[in-house]
């Protein structure tokens, strides 16, 4: 019955690591090229009004650093607020970064939609998880 158990716990740790690894790379590689993320921000129109586009790229990378590392806590509370902030950057994100309806050329149309549709994977993944 333990080893089950054992084994049951390792299963959803792996599941949750498979799951959060793109932000775990993400928020590493945001580390690493802050000034890519805030080329991303700024090349888009709609935070243009924002006036403080690096708080709007250090949100992002919290987002996705913090919200990886809470989504293994053992409290119920942190680990759904971290998932739930992880499907909120996912949703902002598709809307704004990987809509297909933003872009003219069918080929780029094509990649964004793909992108968009890998995410709503990984939101149903999260979604999986919060349950557990």
């Amino acid at each position: 019955m333990i080893l089950y158990n054992m084994l049951i716990q390792n299963r959803k740790n792996l599941a949750t690591f498979l799951i959060v690894s793109v932000f775990i790379v993400s928020g590493i590689e945001g580390i690493f090229d802050f000034d890519g993320i805030m080329r991303s921000v700024v090349n888009k129109k709609v935070f243009s009004f924002f006036p403080f586009p690096t708080l709007i790229g250090l949100v992002a990378l919290g987002i996705k650093v913090f919200g990886s590392y809470y989504s293994f806590s053992k409290n119920k509370k942190y680990k759904n607020m971290a998932i739930n902030s992880l499907i909120l950057f996912i949703i902002i994100s598709n809307v704004y970064f990987h809509n297909p309806l933003l872009y003219s050329k069918p080929r780029r149309r094509y990649h964004e939609s793909y992108k968009a549709l890998k995410n709503f994977g990984l939101i149903g993944g999260l979604i999986l998880l919060k349950e557990n």
